[in-house]
């Protein structure tokens, strides 16, 4: 992902904290007597915890702190705020100087202040600025034209063309305009990603040879070269490099004009070997591949919070002549969507690395019958296809509870339900709340019961609440299983194990 590089020091809470000390001395020395303290507004940047999940999605709410002892009495205007990787928000708000002396000259208040002004915050080396300021950038599109797409610095890819910059939203006159302001040399080299070079190579990408889907919202950086070779002979080419005049736009067929205007940040190649097999081989070949390759966006975000789009595939057929007619078969609708994220985090640049263990993870065959990383490529298609766009969130809720099976043992000495709950609970860390976590997860999963064996179909608020909460705890289990179980060689009951001891510590 764009952003901080290896080596380089950001900003530490104390370094912020000395920074609010310094600003609160400047606020106390230019008071403005002439103007009444009500009216002397100021419109600093700060980073803090929402008070509660959704509170970016509506721009009338009050800014909300943790420490309710230093909250402004009078209602704060706001931009919508901005989720972080972090877990954080950033906001960008309004308030009287003496309120914000006031906040910041508390510990708690001073670790969070960011920038006297998005001015300042455009100039400093703050850790997510790519996330707060926006791009106005070229994108290619179907028909190798360009179209101009708006959003963070953080969603550019290689291949992408920077117009302008500017800032995601002004909630008063104070705010600086900074799409007039030079972007630093700093900011354009840490946030602007490195543009695919011509490096001479002539890959062969028979059409006869490879599948070829297009992706949009993903990117990894590329150093020197135009494309990545990676295992199992798949291979990535960016958007911008990919050799349209003799794959895609030759003979290219496209349903129609307004799909030839979609944007794609690229190309991934799949070994796919069309001669010699029988149509019936080829279609079940082609639901293979089709599946490797939602595998390994479903990797990509379990893990990395990666949303790949894959909005497409490049069909071939033979003419009369033995020439190649392509067609693109654009999805009608994006099929993938995510039952419990409502703030979702906006980055498209991903390390090939990530990548290359995604690709690994959706080609793994294993030896043993109950390996665990077959039992999560399991799951994952199973999350994929109660994940899909259609899909009726009765039967989603049903799929991903199998989904959670699949990757925990039973006991025979434990009720069912109760081996669920502990297993889930040792996932989380937080033990003030384990009762009413306990009776989330016995709710959840009688509703499901409920379905099931007694067709009895719940209300759609109280179903789309535990839809969201069951998929929450299945991506949780299987980011464990990835980042603990897989490395350190575990079975499925040494899984259970370890987690019903974490649960029970």
């Amino acid at each position: 992902m764009a952003g901080k590089k290896e080596g380089e020091n950001m900003p530490s809470a104390e370094d912020y904290s000395l920074r609010a000390k310094e600003f609160v001395n400047e606020l106390k020395a230019k008071r403005k007597p002439h103007v009444r303290p009500e009216h002397d507004n100021l419109y600093p940047c700060i980073e803090t915890i929402p008070c509660y999940s959704g509170e970016d999605q509506n721009h009338t709410l009050m800014l909300q702190y943790r420490f309710d002892h230093l909250r402004d009495r009078h209602p704060i205007a706001n931009i919508p705020t901005i989720p972080l990787p972090n877990g954080n928000h950033f906001y960008h708000f309004t308030t009287t100087r003496d309120a914000l002396i006031n906040i910041l000259s508390d510990p708690e208040g001073a670790i969070t202040f960011r920038g006297k002004t998005y001015e300042d915050l455009f100039y400093s080396d703050y850790e997510y600025w790519h996330y707060v300021f926006q791009a106005r950038a070229k994108r290619r599109t179907l028909s190798g034209r360009e179209q101009t797409i708006h959003g963070p610095f953080s969603e550019l890819v290689p291949g992408d063309t920077l117009v302008s910059h500017g800032i995601p939203g002004s909630i008063g006159r104070g705010s600086t305009d900074v799409s007039k302001l030079s972007l630093p040399d700093k900011h354009y080299e840490r946030y602007v990603p490195q543009a695919p070079v011509d490096d001479g190579a002539q890959e062969d990408v028979s059409p006869t040879q490879y599948l070829f889907f297009l992706i949009d919202n993903f990117g990894v950086p590329l150093e020197g070269v135009s494309h990545l070779n990676l295992p199992y002979g798949v291979q990535w080419w960016p958007a911008s490099k990919f050799p349209a005049d003799d794959i895609l736009l030759d003979n290219l067929v496209l349903p129609n004009s307004f799909e030839a205007q979609k944007t794609f940040t690229g190309v991934l190649l799949v070994p796919f070997n069309q001669h010699e097999i029988s149509h019936a081989e080829k279609t079940q070949l082609l639901k293979e591949v089709q599946k490797i390759v939602k595998r390994i966006r479903s990797y990509l975000h379990i893990n990395h919070s990666a949303k790949m789009r894959i909005i497409g595939e490049v069909q071939f057929a033979y003419s009369n002549n033995n020439l190649y007619k392509q067609r693109i078969n654009i999805y009608d609708y994006p099929i993938y969507r995510c039952w419990s994220e409502t703030t979702p985090i906006r980055h498209s640049l991903f390390p090939v690395q990530h990548l290359i263990d995604a690709i690994d993870f959706a080609f793994y065959e294993p030896a043993r019958k109950k390996d665990i990383k077959k039992l999560l490529i399991r799951a994952v298609d199973s999350l994929d296809l109660a994940r899909t766009l259609g899909t009726d969130p009765v039967v989603a809720q049903i799929i991903i509870w199998s989904a959670i099976e699949t990757l925990i043992s039973p006991n025979s000495k434990t009720e069912l339900v109760t081996n669920m709950v502990f297993c889930l609970m040792g996932l989380h860390e937080d033990r003030t709340s384990r009762l009413e976590f306990w009776e989330r997860v016995k709710d959840s999963y009688q509703l499901r019961s409920d379905i099931v064996h007694s067709f009895d179909i719940p209300d759609e608020e109280d179903l789309l609440e535990a839809l969201e909460f069951t998929e929450h705890q299945c991506l949780s289990l299987m980011k464990f299983v990835t980042s603990v179980a897989i490395p350190n060689g575990w079975s499925r009951d040494e899984l259970t194990k370890e987690l019903k001891k974490r649960a029970l510590s």
